[in-house]
Formats: C-alpha cells, structure tokens, sequence
C-alpha cells in the first residue's frame, strides 16, 4: 500500500490520500467489505464537500 501513496503531490490533479489505509488492495475495492466501506466515506465525503463549495 505504500506505493500508492508515493504518487507525486505536485501531479494535477492532486492526489487526495485517505486515511485510514482501505484495509485491501486496489484489486478488492469493490469486493472487500473494508474497501467497499472506505469507498463509500470517500465518496460521502467528495459530494459533501462539492454540495457545500457550489452556490
């Protein structure tokens, strides 16, 4: 998982690094009650922060 994490933070567009780790690999996002689960906050949290930027 570290190297998924070594992603330049200059890159466009940024990288945006979540914590806590998903607990899986990027091959079990979506099969990983873990990964589904961070997934989902993530998500959550980007239209959040979308609905809360816009108007």
């Amino acid at each position: 998982m570290t190297s998924i994490k070594s992603v330049n933070a200059e890159r466009s567009p940024k990288p945006i690094i979540l914590e806590p780790d998903a607990a899986c690999d990027h091959f079990t996002y979506f099969t990983n009650p873990h990964g589904l689960k961070n997934l989902a906050q993530a998500l959550y949290t980007s239209q959040k922060n979308i609905d809360t930027n816009s108007g």
